[in-house]
């Protein structure tokens, strides 16, 4: 496989913030089988990270699910985090999302701009915490997040 090439990078603050890239909104009914990331700056602290599902609902945008990870604190390079099988329903039309529910000024992700000149566009919740339902997204255009997932399919078992 190819490496990606990136035109620029910047770092966004994970504190009370999701991240979500919308042209990964999940095709299938399945669960996630893993989750892949790289961080901006090595990971500080002891607040955990989250995997958000979205969901369009009757009220809007929700979290559907959230699932607490460990990433991993001596690196920024790309990291594989293994979920268990069945942990982390997803469904079609849902987002995943990666972020943190509490404050933290130092953990970040990549924001990158694609050096392909196909269009990119992330989406950005912001003031997440432990009894955020709804989320508000907010669009960036030509940016996205290194952030993707797997995922089993539960009607075919396939990868996808």
């Amino acid at each position: 496989m190819d490496p990606i090439e990136y035109e620029q990078s910047f770092g966004r603050p994970l504190g009370n913030t999701l991240y979500a890239n919308p042209n990964l909104y999940c095709c299938y009914d399945g669960y996630v089988s893993s989750v892949y990331l790289r961080l901006f700056t090595n990971w500080t602290g002891n607040a955990p990270l989250y995997v958000f599902i979205i969901e369009l609902g009757e009220s809007g945008l929700g979290l559907k699910q959230r699932y607490v990870i460990q990433s991993q604190r001596d690196t920024t390079d790309w990291q594989i985090i293994n979920i268990p099988s069945h942990e982390l329903p997803i469904s079609l039309g849902n987002f995943l999302a990666i972020g943190m529910q509490d404050s933290s000024n130092t953990n970040q992700i990549y924001e990158v701009k694609s050096a392909a000149q196909k269009p990119v566009m992330g989406f950005i919740g912001k003031n997440i915490n432990a009894s955020t339902t709804l989320v508000g997204l907010e669009a960036i255009y030509s940016f996205g997040f290194a952030l993707g997932y797997t995922m089993v399919d539960t009607n075919n078992k396939t990868l996808c």
